[in-house]
């Protein structure tokens, strides 16, 4: 029933949707993966997971979209973790997060997530009750769904927004008339999966790149999206999604930014790219990007796609652990600075991401763990600094 009243909804979009598909002969790409800086994995890899932590409760009910019974499944998720003896005094309020696979696995460690991300995109267009199933799931889980409404991706251009273009990563034609279409699609998934429960949508992560930033009309288009994720999904929450870089032009998106609910900061760092000087830094970054954000727009800031890449080993493996410990050291900072979350890329690496993204192979290695689930030093520094940050024992 559901399913149908979404579709009698948005029946017009679908039609047109299907037309100007039709006529471009497009095909869905069979394994499409987000393309570029962000490219996470489209669905959850399952990897091994971890001996239970101490203290944490069994995970049940994470069927999935497969579940028998329809789109959802029918047993919730419990993953809350039962608190292990020390201070009760959170040292911080913000709030901690991975990607959609990490989920269970963290709360195996009894480090359940406040917030877990799924990604989406112009590879989404034929499958979003997949979208709604995943989204459910989370939020069934009592965590926080962000979605990654990444349409434009590494395509993301004047030209490409105006006149159209071939997306050679995606196989697909992307244009306005899509992208308007499209979101109405996302937001109805969104609605669909959150059910009345708390949302995030970040609108086009890094989309302050090439010549965006001295384009001032983007803003209508911007707000035209927001638009329309509020008219469908008017419980989730949207946040724009600037990237940590040329923060001289953030200012042209002020009338986006002051329509959004939360001002997004994606910051990523990986040796294919950065000398390990600039990769250390990355703390110091992203609270000198955090004030600035702040005093631009005043918004609420969510760290909505911080990535530090292991590779090459094993150097990086060690940088990856420090860079992350500063990070931990400067959460006052980030807080005063008006930051409310930190969403990590993804716990295990993604030994599939496309490498024809910015940083090259280093895109596979972001994570904690290794895809064997071997654990990189960085994962004990997250475990330790998130307990820290909720005021729990570390052991």
């Amino acid at each position: 029933m559901r399913q149908a009243q979404a579709w009698s909804r948005g029946g017009v979009g679908a039609l047109l949707v299907l037309a100007v598909l039709a006529s471009a002969h497009l095909e869905a790409p069979s394994q499409a993966s987000e393309p570029g800086a962000a490219t996470p994995s489209p669905e959850p890899v399952a990897y091994p997971e971890p001996p239970l932590a101490a203290g944490a409760l069994p995970i049940t009910g994470l069927q999935g979209a497969d579940a028998e019974g329809g789109l959802f499944p029918a047993t919730q998720a419990t993953v809350d973790a039962v608190p292990a003896e020390g201070p009760v005094a959170a040292r911080s309020t913000l709030r901690f997060g991975s990607d959609d696979g990490s989920s269970v696995l963290l709360a195996r460690m009894g480090l359940k997530p406040d917030y877990a991300t799924v990604w989406a995109g112009s590879w989404s267009y034929l499958n979003w009750d997949a979208l709604a199933a995943r989204v459910h799931r989370i939020a069934d889980m009592g965590v926080v769904p962000v979605v990654e409404w990444y349409y434009w991706g590494d395509d993301l251009s004047r030209a490409c927004v105006t006149s159209g273009c071939w997306s050679a990563g995606h196989g697909v034609w992307k244009s306005q008339l899509l992208w308007d279409l499209e979101a109405w699609f996302l937001a109805d998934a969104v609605h669909r999966g959150l059910d009345g429960r708390p949302g995030i949508v970040v609108l086009e992560s890094e989309f302050n790149k090439r010549d965006l930033p001295g384009w001032p009309m983007f803003n209508d288009m911007l707000l035209a999206q927001m638009g329309k994720i509020r008219e469908r999904a008017p419980e989730a929450q949207v946040a724009l999604g600037f990237g940590n870089w040329y923060p001289e032009g953030w200012a042209v998106f002020e009338r986006a930014a002051q329509a959004a609910d939360l001002v997004g900061l994606q910051t990523m760092r990986a040796g294919t790219r950065d000398a390990e000087e600039r990769y250390l830094g990355a703390p110091g970054a992203l609270v000198e990007a955090a004030q600035r954000l702040h005093t631009l727009f005043g918004k609420p800031i969510l760290l909505h796609d911080v990535a530090l890449s292991s590779w090459p080993s094993p150097l990086y493996d060690q940088d990856q652990a420090a860079a992350l410990r500063g990070v931990f050291a400067r959460l006052g900072d980030l807080e005063q600075a008006g930051v409310v979350g930190l969403v990590y890329r993804s716990i295990t690496d993604h030994p599939t991401a496309s490498t024809a993204g910015f940083f090259g192979e280093a895109e596979r290695h972001f994570g904690f763990r290794s895809a064997s689930g071997d654990a990189k030093p960085a994962l004990a520094v997250w475990e330790k600094g998130v307990r820290e940050a909720r005021g729990e024992a570390t052991g």
